[in-house]
């Protein structure tokens, strides 16, 4: 890190002052809990598709970007969220700034999900109460359980002790035989069940899945009108009977201030050294645009050089980027937190769409760590 960098590390915390942003986690002595908020990076409750899903109810929102994951050191995948664009066909897209590409800086609020000051054993009390758990609540090595997650025939609830204090409840003793619910009934028992947890149902985007032995409901949360990619799941078999659910208990805050840079400069550090790995995602799987998209055609005879060599041809997709439009956009950090910064949403002169990070640098922090290279072979 530069001293310049380590001199806006320094300034950070003290213009990052938070703000509640209406869905902020609150315990009050005696175990009540308001604005708890789902996680869709933890693996949803488990469920046999045999065959299905039926999506019966989908989301009307638009999907929040996401964008700079960085999977921890030792990982053998990025962390859920990422989206992984190699193997796909895809050429390279090399970006552009339009001559006439607005250029003006500006200042932008971004957000981040919060532990606060929840209390894990009474977050997993009101959670196992909600469910209709009863037992004690046990403190282990890596968080809060009532009953045995090892018991295969008993129902269990498991709040973990990470950045996002993400919980599980599963019932696998549940006989999941006779008709599915319907959408509207499966939607209004998990409203019913979320608002007796703190969740606002009116910031909720909601998605109803149909499978051979549950009906699925998952609970989008939304913000300033797009869907992010956290999201509450709740599994119900036949007769309403709750068989999982899974979310997280951090509240969602807003931190105002953002320094932002102009789009153009935006597209040309994107070209940078480490800022590539921050480049243009796209912004949505269905709108690539055509070069996105698009394999390249191979030419009938290779192309040589002036003495007759035959040159390595790499394909590559020349995007000008004509538009852009201040948003947001989704960061999971390598501790498994949460960042919603300010990003661009660029328009290319093919009509593809991507999003890119606009915050300046002093906002953006590359920490080295080792690259995980194999190991020498023992002799």
């Amino acid at each position: 890190m530069t001293d310049e960098q380590g001199a806006h590390a320094s300034r950070r915390p003290r213009r990052a002052v938070w703000i509640a942003a209406g869905v902020v986690v609150a315990l009050v002595v005696g175990g009540v809990i308001g604005g708890l908020i789902g996680r869709a990076t933890t693996p949803g409750p488990a469920i046999v598709v045999a065959p299905g899903p039926v999506v019966e109810q989908s989301p009307a929102a638009s999907t929040l970007p996401v964008s700079g994951d960085i999977a921890p050191v030792g990982t053998a995948a990025p962390r859920p969220g990422l989206e992984v664009v190699t193997g796909t066909g895809r050429p390279p897209a090399v970006f552009a700034a339009a001559s006439d590409l607005v250029d003006t800086p500006t200042t932008a609020s971004g957000y981040r999900l919060t532990r606060g000051q929840v209390d894990g054993a009474a977050l997993a009390a009101r959670l196992a109460e909600a469910v209709g758990l009863a037992g004690e609540v046990t403190q282990t090595t890596t968080g809060w359980v009532v009953g045995d997650p090892a018991e295969t025939s008993a129902p269990s609830l498991t709040v973990a002790d990470d950045p996002l204090l993400t919980w599980t409840y599963v019932d696998p003793a549940q006989i999941t035989a006779g008709a599915g619910l319907s959408p509207q009934r499966a939607q209004s028992l998990g409203s019913a069940l979320l608002s007796g947890i703190g969740v606002d149902p009116g910031a909720i985007d909601w998605e109803v899945e149909r499978y051979s032995d549950a009906t699925q409901v998952t609970a989008w949360q939304v913000l300033n009108g797009a869907r992010t990619s956290l999201a509450w799941r709740l599994a119900f078999g036949p007769g309403g009977v709750l068989l999982r659910a899974s979310g997280f208990a951090a509240g969602l805050v807003e931190i105002p201030g953002y320094p932002v840079i102009g789009a153009a400069t935006a597209v040309r550090r994107a070209s940078l050294p480490a800022w590539a790995y921050l480049g243009p995602r796209p912004a949505d799987a269905l709108t690539t645009g055509t070069a996105a998209t698009q394999s390249p055609t191979p030419s009938a005879t290779p192309v040589g050089t002036a003495i007759g060599r035959p040159a390595l041809r790499v394909p590559m997709s020349g995007i000008v980027v004509t538009g852009a439009e201040l948003g947001l956009a989704q960061f999971w950090q390598p501790d498994g937190d949460l960042l919603i910064l300010p990003a661009y949403r660029l328009t290319g002169d093919d009509g593809s769409q991507w999003s890119l990070i606009a915050v300046s640098g002093e906002d953006v922090h590359f920490i080295d760590v080792p690259y995980p290279s194999a190991s020498p072979t023992a002799s």
